[in-house]
């Protein structure tokens, strides 16, 4: 899902130039999607959880939008905050010295944008660029803390007659921000990150949302370990509202991993799940996954 040209201006590398298709640097959960790094088989909520947010449609009116929050997720028409990894298409620039990163990187879609839309030659809405940045900072060997920020067009072309008259695709952002951390220390590796997202919504105004989560990885030995995460999501009213526009959730993911060789791992997975109100998304998932690298 990537492919990119990258030009290194100095020889520890402290200044590198990246243009193609290519994640994101947005939170400190995608230098470890890939699956193999993942201690986890699911993503955080940030990342795979879709809201009643749409990008090919405006929502008819207020009361139509609120009442997303009481059917099941619409897997395919809904958008997360960041989507996985968010391969989109653009060009990035990295400085670094021995404590600090800092990238800021111009794509062609926003952050929740879905996998069709991040290939450039794909033909996604024609519209300005989003633009992401994140900076971190490593006081010692054990501790990271960044921060992250992203702003761009969300809705597709095919949003355009839904649109109210005299707007654009471009007149509705969405605009994310958020703060992580890492820790690691012997067997012990702890991440987190709090993140607020801001979707300007045709006919209804700005609707807001906070996801958050904790997780750990502890090794048993150097072969099996053991994966906790607690994720939460909280969300505002409806504008002019008294009803939030989505249910708040909470969700428990539990894992164990095995990697049997330098090539072959196993991963089991249990989550349980929790939303305000009426439960219409299931509250249990069971996951098993085998990870062969070449």
């Amino acid at each position: 899902d990537e492919y990119f040209i990258e030009a290194r201006f100095t020889d520890a590398g402290r200044l590198t130039l990246r243009l193609g298709k290519f994640a994101t640097s947005f939170g400190s959960w995608v230098p470890r999607h890939l699956a193999w790094d993942n201690p986890m088989i699911t993503a955080p909520l940030i990342y795979e959880d879709v809201l009643p947010m749409t990008d090919r449609s405006g929502p008819l009116n207020p009361p139509a939008f609120a009442a997303r929050r009481n059917v099941v997720d619409k897997q395919h028409d809904w958008v997360p905050i960041v989507w996985g990894p968010s391969y989109t298409s653009g060009v990035s620039i990295a400085a670094s010295t021995d404590t600090l990163d800092a990238t800021v990187e111009v794509k062609n879609a926003a952050l929740s944008s879905r996998p069709e839309t991040w290939d450039m030659i794909s033909g996604a809405a024609e519209t300005d660029p989003s633009v992401t940045g994140h900076v971190k900072w490593h006081p010692s060997e054990e501790w990271w803390f960044g921060t992250s920020f992203g702003r761009g067009p969300y809705l597709q072309d095919d949003a355009k007659p839904t649109l109210p008259p005299g707007k654009h695709i471009d007149d509705y952002d969405q605009v994310t921000y958020g703060v992580d951390f890492t820790y690691e220390h012997r067997s012990i590796q702890i991440w987190s990150e709090l993140v607020r997202a801001k979707f300007a919504t045709p006919g209804i105004g700005d609707v807001e949302a906070l996801s958050g989560y904790v997780e750990a990885r502890y090794k048993i030995t150097p072969q099996i370990w053991l994966g906790a995460r607690w994720n939460q999501s909280w969300f505002d009213d409806v504008p002019g509202g008294e009803v939030s526009w989505n249910r708040d959730m909470r969700r428990l993911d539990l894992a164990l991993g095995y990697r049997h060789t330098a090539h072959l791992e196993v991963k089991a997975q249990y989550s349980l799940s929790d939303q305000a109100g009426r439960e219409i998304d299931g509250e249990h998932l069971f996951a098993a996954q085998l990870v062969f690298r070449l």
